[in-house]
């Protein structure tokens, strides 16, 4: 069962709620926001490099490229 830390658990009730001005994100736990993603919409396509280096690149298994090659696309 999950417990609770009583500090915890009234800095969660304390933030409940509460949207950022700025960004209009909501107020929550680090362990939150490092869960949940997000997409935008670029003006160009873009790969994260954890796609496109690596051994073997998934991004080069997907499109049959080498990795020379694409590195070549990519940068």
């Amino acid at each position: 069962m999950f417990r609770f830390d009583k500090r915890q658990l009234f800095k969660w009730i304390k933030h409940k709620g509460i949207v950022c001005d700025r960004c209009g994100v909501e107020v929550t736990e680090s362990k939150v926001r490092r869960d949940r993603m997000g997409h935008i919409e670029l003006a160009c396509p873009v790969s994260h490099i954890w796609f496109a280096r690596g051994i073997p690149s998934r991004l080069g298994l997907l499109l049959d490229l080498s990795s020379r090659n694409l590195e070549r696309v990519l940068y």
